[in-house]
């Protein structure tokens, strides 16, 4: 079911969760409560996936670009069950409202729809955990925000690309174009068979996915007409969307951010190598690291799109930071 189409539904269920423990203790069998809620927003609706009950401390989840929250359904039910975790379909993504024609897909406009959420919900105090460009996205929340911020957890991702001070209005110059041409031009659908469908998210990317992983994104960006299927995520979000800052610039923002930051890299991915070969990124990570005497960096084995692919890797760095980890800020 579409909640682009029903906003006023909402649906409850129980998810089989596994609490992990250390070695030498036995898993425990617990259920998971889980909530498909949404945000009334002015151009439709933010669609969110909750897990657990509210008086718990909160985890907002944000996925990457073209992907949704999906995206985490194998990793959530493996952390601890003491946190409440909302993991969000941006806008444009899985069963969220696309943003309005006409208007730039502008990065730091997701920023403030993170705030938005927040607000939805009424924190005050939040942990954030996000993969690639949901991680850049919290990165910028957490050092414009930095009394809400209790952690911030960054799956792959140090980073968003700066652009040389002498691009800068080269970049609002394609922004714009693409903005004209998306509106001169019709949009095709595509239409697709499961299988096919399941191929097109799974293999043709920089990082594959393995079926069973990417099933789970499927289920909240496909369409049925007839015996097909279509994509229901925004065309638009193909085109790269960071913001229009110069190293210095993002360098200086990154400097903001207080709380304690736990940095997951996986070996066999772009921001690995990025790492060994940009001077920009290592100042970056250092920054980071700096900023906090209780920040980590874990390198693991594993491609981009790790936390889907092979959750059970990440899930004990995580709850390890998530309750051995005391913020200081």
């Amino acid at each position: 079911m579409n909640f682009r189409f029903f906003p006023h539904i909402r649906i409850n269920f129980f998810y089989t969760h596994y609490e992990i423990f250390p070695r030498g203790k036995k898993n425990v069998k617990k259920d998971f409560l889980v909530e498909e809620k949404i945000i009334p927003v002015p151009w439709g609706i933010i669609s969110v996936k909750c897990w657990n009950t509210s008086n718990h401390h909160p985890v907002l989840i944000v996925h990457g670009l073209c992907e949704n929250s999906g995206a985490f359904d194998r990793l959530i039910p493996l952390l601890s069950n003491n946190f409440y975790y909302v993991a969000v379909d941006l806008p444009g993504h899985g069963m969220s409202s696309h943003f309005p024609r006409g208007i730039p897909l502008d990065f730091m406009f997701f920023v403030f729809q993170i705030q938005r959420i927040v607000s939805h919900f009424q924190w005050k105090r939040l942990t954030l955990l996000g993969h690639s460009f949901g991680a850049h996205l919290l990165e910028f929340y957490a050092a414009t925000y930095t009394d809400k911020v209790e952690k911030l957890i960054l799956i792959d991702a140090i980073s968003p690309t700066p652009v040389a001070s002498e691009a800068i209005l080269i970049f609002y110059r394609n922004q714009g174009e693409n903005i004209i041409k998306s509106e001169e031009n019709k949009e095709h659908t595509t239409f697709y068979s499961y299988d096919e469908a399941l191929a097109q998210v799974a293999e043709k990317r920089m990082s594959k996915l393995k079926p069973e992983a990417a099933k789970f994104l499927l289920k909240r960006c496909l369409k049925k007409n007839g015996e097909k299927y279509s994509f229901t995520t925004d065309s638009r979000i193909k085109s790269e969307i960071k913001p229009a800052m110069t190293a210095e610039i993002i360098i200086d923002q990154i400097k903001q951010i207080k709380c304690p930051v736990l940095l997951i890299l996986a070996n066999n991915s772009e921001q690995f190598s990025l790492l060994n070969s940009s001077g920009f990124f290592s100042s970056a990570l250092e920054i980071l690291k700096r900023n906090n005497s209780s920040s980590r960096v874990i390198r693991i084995v594993g491609n981009h799109c790790v936390h889907n692919n092979q959750p059970e890797i990440i899930a004990p760095i995580i709850c390890n930071f998530l309750s051995e980890i005391k913020s200081k800020y």
